[in-house]
């Protein structure tokens, strides 16, 4: 916790930053690929707020519009809409009096699915199925090429699995890992935000966006499927919340084509597509912004994304 208790030991210059966060917990659950303790949470943002001045990120956008200097300015983002935004992260900035984007899953909002990604993790933790016959199984029904040895399921379905048809085959995977009903888990566990707590976050000044439809890799969308992920679901969240919503963020950060791109805002009213690629600092559009993962369970490691990783990118 050293590591974020002084603004000291920080040595960049001015700049714009991006920070994201997935789980804030004492608990990471099964279905969880990580989390960063309350506690840490908490001196994080002290220190960010000794070190920035802390603004939402659609003041940034403004103040870009506006010709105005993001120097010594940051912004906090969240993925996903986990339930532990609503209990853990929204209170701790509420009380420093600090905004914060909350980018959402449609497909997740009120708990309706799990995303797909989650859901293998929680059978690799869980079941007590042959992972090998369960891909074997997978591989026999939908035709996808099998499981290369030492490889894990989740490596597997990111190399192999196409993503129109991702969330079935993973449902499928589900089904067969001997695990309680998927909706019955859901109505348990109740992963994240309900439509009422996510406008229990609006009603005091936080803000969302999308995070696509179904969290896919970009990369591998066609156009139209792409434009459904992002621009559809963005308007459907803005007529849910009554709110315009044009800032996206790409799951895993991962971007589509240059041209995939720029049809994308050329074709929407998005004004934000956030990657998390870490840079010193954010002076080109907003389309371009890029972010800084700090949730590791180690802040040790959280300190030095935010500290070199953008540094040695730099040098590459």
């Amino acid at each position: 916790m050293f590591f974020y208790r002084s603004p000291r030991v920080f040595s960049f210059s001015d700049n714009y930053r991006i920070i994201y966060y997935h789980v804030v917990s004492n608990e990471r659950k099964s279905y969880q690929f990580g989390h960063l303790s309350v506690s840490d949470f908490d001196s994080q943002i002290d220190f960010f707020k000794k070190r920035y001045k802390i603004i939402s990120l659609k003041d940034a956008v403004n103040r870009f519009k506006n010709g105005l200097s993001l120097s010594n300015h940051l912004s906090i983002t969240t993925d996903d809409g986990f339930i532990e935004n609503f209990t853990n992260i929204a209170p701790i900035l509420l009380k420093k009096k600090v905004s914060a984007t909350f980018f959402l899953i449609e497909n997740c909002i009120d708990n309706l699915d799990l995303m797909w990604r989650n859901k293998l993790l929680y059978i690799v933790n869980k079941s007590d199925k042959n992972l090998e016959l369960l891909a074997e199984s997978v591989e026999s029904k939908f035709g996808i090429e099998p499981i290369k040895k030492s490889e894990s399921l989740l490596d597997w379905a990111e190399r192999t699995w196409p993503m129109d048809i991702k969330d079935i085959i993973s449902n499928f995977l589900w089904e067969i890992s001997d695990l309680e009903n998927l909706d019955n888990f859901l109505e348990k566990q109740k992963p994240y935000m309900s439509t009422n707590q996510i406008r229990v976050l609006l009603d005091n000044g936080f803000d969302i966006g999308i995070h696509t439809k179904s969290h896919p890799f970009c990369n591998k969308l066609e156009f139209d499927v792409l434009s459904e992920e992002i621009i559809a679901s963005s308007r459907r969240l803005g007529i849910k919340f009554n709110r315009k919503v044009n800032f996206a963020s790409y799951p895993f950060g991962v971007r589509p084509s240059f041209n995939l791109e720029k049809k994308l805002l050329t074709e929407s009213q998005i004004q934000v597509l956030l990657g998390i690629n870490s840079k010193i600092t954010n002076t080109r559009e907003p389309f371009k912004w890029e972010r800084d993962k700090q949730d590791s369970s180690y802040n040790s490691v959280n300190w030095l994304r935010f500290n070199c990783l953008p540094y040695l990118k730099s040098l590459l």
